[in-house]
């Protein structure tokens, strides 16, 4: 057996061998191998993003999620964009991610979510599909949820994960039977107390005013 050492391989790079025998008068044998491909790289998530396909999302600060989220996305294992996808559904969660690449070629991904107290789904191989429907018996309401993703190439090695965050609002806000307050000079709408609160706050309001008429006067939309 007879061993050949290849130098200066870049990721991805393919090379195949050729085999060719000689024997004293001259007559030939040829045999070529497969392809091999050199994979010595993780795929690469520099442009990869994850997106809950849901009801709406907004950008918000990283200050604003719980404590544990604060360790989870910055340990650097984790890419992270400011997106909070928020939803009303409470019996699944549904994403889809583009961007994660290798010169070498991706074998499978994997998904997991978890919550502010631990991983409720740990890493399930979801195949070559870049889009997965997960079914959880019932989504917590109020309820920040971490989707993260990560990828194998064909010789075995596991991308960082990306992730995103849902925020399930499983319910509409409650009225708490307080008036609204308003000032004169300027003119003034306090509505805070209006509405009970939230453990998380992401909220969006449309605020109309109106003459006795029926008029509408001013109509406002603050996110």
């Amino acid at each position: 057996m007879s061993i050949v050492y290849l130098t200066g391989l870049v990721h991805g790079q393919v090379v195949y061998g050729l085999l060719k025998c000689l024997n004293k008068v001259e007559l030939a044998t040829v045999a070529a191998s497969s392809a091999l491909v050199a994979a010595y790289e993780k795929p690469d998530i520099a442009m990869a993003e994850v997106k809950l396909i849901s009801d709406a999302y907004v950008r918000f600060p990283m200050t604003g999620l719980p404590d544990k989220f604060h360790i989870i996305a910055n340990n650097g294992g984790f890419a992270f964009n400011d997106q909070i996808f928020v939803q009303s559904n409470l019996t699944t969660l549904k994403f889809e991610w583009t961007g994660i690449t290798d010169a070498a070629g991706l074998r499978n991904y994997e998904y997991r979510v978890v919550v502010a107290d631990g991983v409720i789904v740990n890493w399930t191989y979801c195949g070559n599909y870049t889009f997965v429907d997960v079914p959880l018996v019932r989504l917590t309401s109020e309820t920040i949820y971490a989707v993260q993703i990560r990828a194998t190439n064909m010789a075995g090695n596991t991308s960082d994960a990306i992730q995103a965050f849902a925020y399930v609002k499983g319910s509409v806000p409650k009225l708490t039977g307080n008036a609204f307050l308003y000032f004169f000079l300027p003119f003034k709408l306090r509505w805070m107390q209006v509405l009970t609160p939230s453990n998380f706050h992401l909220k969006s309001y449309i605020i109309s005013a109106h003459t006795f008429n029926g008029n509408v006067r001013i109509k406002v939309h603050i996110i």
